[in-house]
């Protein structure tokens, strides 16, 4: 077990969310945070507001970090995110889940609040490619 997944045990145990319970309806959560990526060709760096991954609950494990491609060299980077960062992400898809499952959430888009600039270019973000719009922006706004 990686030390993600560790997070996603350790932060479950402690909301007293135990994978069993969890319907498969409300398994996957997706979230975002502040990531750093590290591109493993150019050795470029920089840095996102906006990165997400998917979180597989019943399993506890990571499910998929969304990729960005290297503005230098076009090579898809994975997203790597602080310790605290990660334990806030993770905390927010248990609490989301636990809300999902009791009724008193409604399946709402977060909003993320986004200065005057988007956080990073769609052409090179994976989830945008995948949503073919901005994953940044609610769905419904787009």
């Amino acid at each position: 077990m990686d030390d993600s997944d560790k997070v996603i045990t350790t932060v479950m145990a402690a909301e007293h969310l135990h994978p069993s319970t969890i319907p498969e309806e409300f398994t996957y959560q997706s979230v975002h945070g502040t990531a750093q990526f590290k591109c493993s060709s150019c050795k470029h760096d920089w840095s996102s507001h906006i990165a997400w991954a998917n979180l597989d609950l019943k399993k506890q494990r990571l499910g998929k970090r969304w990729m960005q491609d290297c503005t230098r060299c076009n090579e898809p980077t994975a997203p790597s995110f602080r310790r605290e960062e990660w334990q806030t992400m993770v905390k927010y898809a248990v609490n989301r889940c636990k809300e999902l499952m009791s009724g008193t959430q409604k399946r709402t888009k977060r909003e993320i609040n986004i200065k005057q600039q988007p956080p990073h270019k769609m052409e090179l973000c994976e989830k945008c490619e995948h949503r073919g719009s901005p994953c940044w922006l609610p769905r419904e706004t787009v």
